[in-house]
């Protein structure tokens, strides 16, 4: 069972989009080293630079323990804490199985 995670985030200014950027991306790199973790995925709206997607792909729940237990998990929060505008709105999904279908 595939679960991915939609994560949203917006800045309170555009000041730190790059600096975030930088660091989201360095913090992808990381996550993708998790067991289980199948990807990281960052990406930042093409017109308003202060909202980010993340898409987090896990190939089981306990992949998502390791996740949480990774060292940078808790720097990842404290960074964010004062530069968001609002609590990240984060959706939870099960992915579907592929092929079968008849169209």
């Amino acid at each position: 069972m595939v679960l991915t995670f939609i994560v949203s985030l917006e800045l309170k200014s555009a000041d730190k989009a790059s600096e975030v950027a930088e660091k989201l991306v360095a913090f992808a790199e990381a996550y993708r080293k998790d067991e289980g973790t199948l990807d990281w995925i960052v990406s930042q709206d093409t017109k308003n630079p202060t909202r980010f997607a993340l898409v987090e792909r896990y190939a089981t729940k306990a992949a998502i323990k390791t996740h949480t237990s990774n060292p940078n998990y808790p720097k990842f929060g404290a960074y964010f804490k004062e530069l968001l505008a609002s609590p990240p709105k984060i959706t939870m999904y099960e992915e579907l199985p592929k092929g079968g279908s008849k169209l």
